[in-house]
């Protein structure tokens, strides 16, 4: 069973949680932790993607469907850089 955010995005990316902990955009600055990647910025929610608390940095999120992280009641978001 996926627990946190984190997680889903973990298995999402077939990696070891403390991968993705490495990729964490800046801690404090969003709703929600936020992953950096070399195509995009990431993240994972039961309901809404990331805000920046920077009213000049919108973030246009895209749903990423996966069945099995679905199924455990996460959504994925992408937003390409």
């Amino acid at each position: 069973m996926i627990k946190t955010s984190t997680q889903a995005l973990a298995v999402f990316w077939s990696c070891d949680i403390g991968d993705v902990k490495d990729c964490r955009y800046h801690g404090g600055h969003t709703s929600i932790p936020v992953y950096t990647s070399d195509d995009g910025y990431w993240c994972s929610s039961k309901k809404k993607p990331a805000i920046h608390y920077n009213d000049d940095i919108l973030w246009d999120w895209k749903e990423i469907k996966d069945d099995f992280i679905n199924s455990q009641g996460w959504k994925i978001w992408k937003c390409e850089i």
